[in-house]
């Protein structure tokens, strides 16, 4: 029987009601580097969701659970995160 990730159960806790749009998330591990498991567990998790890197730092996510479960994997690993909702501007 195997174990299940943190990434998965991130994925498991909330609910699949998505607002439409795409989602950024920021996080900073201030003043400390993140744990090896948070990368492994992050890995997993855009291996299963909508959860992509756009840069070191930021991510996106297609659906509302993702980057809120992406959110929390960070802050359970003591990042401090911020979550936006895209709004796409055409012709900008």
């Amino acid at each position: 029987m195997s174990k299940t990730s943190l990434a998965q159960l991130f994925l498991e806790e909330f609910d699949t009601v998505e607002a439409g749009g795409d989602w950024i998330v920021v996080y900073d591990f201030i003043g400390k580097k993140p744990n090896p498991k948070f990368w492994k567990n992050l890995t997993r998790m855009k291996n299963t969701s909508t959860v992509r890197t756009i840069q070191y730092s930021v991510l996106s996510a297609r659906q509302l659970r993702d980057a809120r479960a992406a959110a929390s994997l960070a802050e359970h690993y003591g990042a401090e995160t911020l979550t936006y909702r895209v709004l796409s501007v055409q012709g900008g």
